[in-house]
């Protein structure tokens, strides 16, 4: 059997040496995608960390929106690191062949690493689409309940969030296991001749098999549902609604106030949100659409590599899309700016204190 009729055995001649060189081409540059999605976390992680020592100050943190926007941050810190540890794991498994990297503990790892980023990347989506829901309830309905202003409902929201997230990351650990590939013997140049060592990989239990794998074409399907497209559809949605009642504010503060620095800052929030929509939808709409395939394509091995090649060139500019919350915020929100200035502005009369 050629290698493209093993990996696109239902496929006509043409479309699968067109498939195939698809593959290749991804295989070929598989180091690049892999070093891209590393070099933009390494570039997000020091911003994402100012922006969550932000949001976390004093004067900014008694807001439910700002616990929300931190809860967000610190979640993307962890999926950037998540992408290192991949990229580590990946170029150790290539350079070192004289380490096991897939002895039981390692490959234990990766199965840790791979159920908490997926349960990370499933709470910032639903973040994401949270955070235009509770502003648009805090503007309808802010001035009768108060409360909803407060933090301790950005900390029930995200805790909700997360009761929610659970199921479906215990869902797909409970999908794999640990098995044994073979137990092999160090090659002499390693310096360690005759020493056997077992590799592991990860596998699937026997229930899951059953129907043609049809456990795992049910959460495939029902993850890429919760994860990708309801959000996809919810967030501009809720954008939308969130406008209009932006712009109904806006329209009472110009009766009251009749100032251009007033209409001015409402603009900018509504560019802020408007934004971060279409950041969020550019990114998650084909990830969702790439992930529900995957449940129609389970034994078809070259087109789930296709697929997963493409998710990652999304996954890399998601990374951006992490990234414009803290610049969007930063360029669109006067009181942002403030705590960053004072922030400054502290740490250099402490140090002329300090000389002094």
């Amino acid at each position: 059997m050629s290698n493209i009729d093993y990996f696109f055995p239902n496929f006509n001649k043409e479309i699968a040496d067109d498939l195939y060189d698809i593959l290749i081409f991804f295989d070929e540059n598989d180091e690049l995608l892999s070093d891209l999605k590393f070099y933009f976390s390494t570039f997000a992680i020091p911003i994402l960390i100012f922006h969550l020592v932000i949001l976390t100050r004093k004067s900014m943190r008694h807001t439910s929106i700002n616990v929300i926007l931190a809860g967000l941050a610190l979640v993307d810190i962890l999926i950037m690191f998540c992408n290192c540890f991949a990229f580590y794991r990946y170029h150790l498994t290539r350079y070192l062949r004289c380490d096991n990297f897939d002895g039981f503990w390692m490959i234990f790892l990766v199965l840790v690493h791979d159920s908490l980023n997926q349960f990370m990347v499933r709470l910032s989506t639903w973040l994401a689409v949270g955070l235009p829901f509770l502003w648009t309830i805090i503007i309808k309905f802010g001035v009768k309940y108060i409360s909803l202003k407060t933090s301790k409902v950005g900390y029930i929201f995200i805790a909700v969030l997360i009761c929610f997230d659970l199921p479906f990351t215990i869902a797909g650990s409970i999908g794999n296991k640990i098995e044994i590939i073979e137990n092999d013997i160090l090659d002499e140049r390693c310096g360690l001749p005759n020493f056997t060592y077992t590799s592991y990989q990860v596998g699937y239990p026997e229930w899951t098999k059953a129907n043609d794998f049809e456990y795992f074409r049910r959460y495939v399907f029902v993850d890429a549902i919760f994860t990708k497209h309801i959000p996809a559809f919810l967030s501009p949605f809720l954008t939308v609604i969130l406008i209009r009642e932006m712009g109904r504010l806006k329209e009472k503060r110009n009766e009251v106030f009749r100032s251009e620095s007033c209409r001015s800052q409402n603009n900018q929030t509504t560019r802020l949100v408007l934004f971060m929509t279409i950041f969020f939808v550019i990114i998650n709409t084909p990830l969702g659409i790439f992930r529900i395939s995957q449940a129609f394509f389970l034994d078809q091995h070259g087109v789930l590599m296709i697929l997963y090649n493409i998710s990652r060139i999304f996954e890399a500019f998601s990374v951006i899309n992490a990234v414009s919350h803290c610049i969007l915020f930063f360029l669109m929100s006067k009181k942002y700016r403030i705590t960053v200035s004072s922030l400054f502005t502290r740490s250099c009369k402490q140090r002329v204190a300090v000389q002094k």
